[in-house]
């Protein structure tokens, strides 16, 4: 698996050789960087949340299954 890096430095240099203000542009690439590295999630972080979030509805639903069960003998035991 490859990890790829954002150089904001690069970026915001390509952006002046493309033709782009050098000051917008280096406003451009330290946004970008921000949001690279403060909003987008990773692989890791994202299965590791979701394996959280899947075990805690399996036990939902397990404790569900179970009462479900437990006041159907109920019922039976008392309508026989």
């Amino acid at each position: 698996m490859a990890i790829h890096t954002f150089n904001a430095i690069t970026y915001s240099n390509k952006l002046a050789n493309a033709g782009l203000d050098k000051k917008i542009a280096d406003v451009q690439a330290e946004e970008l960087s921000n949001i690279i590295n403060n909003d987008l999630v990773t692989k890791h972080y994202f299965r590791e949340h979701l394996d959280n979030r899947l075990n805690a509805l399996l036990l939902r639903i397990g404790g569900m299954l179970v009462a479900a069960v437990g006041i159907l003998f109920v019922l039976l035991k008392y309508h026989s």
